[in-house]
């Protein structure tokens, strides 16, 4: 669906909200890439709480990216999940 380069990441979805991640990542070339564990994520996220509003806009342009290139494919895509920033704001309150 979309080719990433240094600098890019990936599982956003996952980290975020706690989803089963919805696709899978090929290294087409020696990577490195750091792992962020909820828990991590979750002390910056106590630190500056303003950043999960951030990151919901950026994870929903993300979304629909995602959804225009499996849609010019020929692929349906998954509707997008409600109320995004409500489930990130959640995940990270439990």
């Amino acid at each position: 669906v979309a080719r990433l380069g240094p600098g890019d990441y990936f599982g956003e979805m996952s980290l975020l909200t706690g989803a089963v991640r919805s696709a899978t990542v090929v290294a087409l070339a020696e990577t490195r890439v750091l792992e962020v564990r909820k828990e991590a994520f979750g002390a910056i996220v106590a630190e500056q709480p303003e950043l999960l509003d951030r990151l919901s806009v950026a994870l929903t342009d993300r979304l629909e990216e995602r959804r225009r290139a499996l849609a010019k494919s020929g692929r349906v895509p998954d509707p997008p999940p409600p109320d995004l920033l409500q489930r990130i704001h959640d995940f990270f309150s439990s």
